[in-house]
């Protein structure tokens, strides 16, 4: 699991989505963005938001199981993730406070 987030956040800081379908499911679910819910939508999501905000990166500390904590900017969040052994299937995202 831990490559498949590392593939997914690199996909965020690249920019390159070519591999969205290899990482996220078909029925991928962001519980943060209900209205995303194929990896094609997550790609558009990338491009766009790519386009309006290229300086952001997340920036991972640390990977462990299914659970990623980082940073995007100054705000501190952690990502956890559901995989179904090929692709992840979901993921919620929660900020620090």
């Amino acid at each position: 699991m831990e490559s498949l987030i590392e593939r997914y956040f690199a996909m965020w800081n690249s920019g390159d989505t070519s591999a969205a379908s290899d990482v996220l499911s078909p029925a991928w679910t962001d519980y943060n963005h209900p209205e995303v819910t194929t990896p094609e939508q997550v790609a558009e999501s990338v491009t766009r938001i790519r386009a309006a905000r290229p300086a952001l990166r997340f920036e991972l500390d640390s990977i462990t199981g299914h659970v990623a904590v980082g940073r995007a900017g100054e705000s501190l969040l952690a990502w956890v993730f559901t995989s179904d052994g090929t692709h992840l299937t979901s993921v919620r995202t929660y900020r620090a406070m």
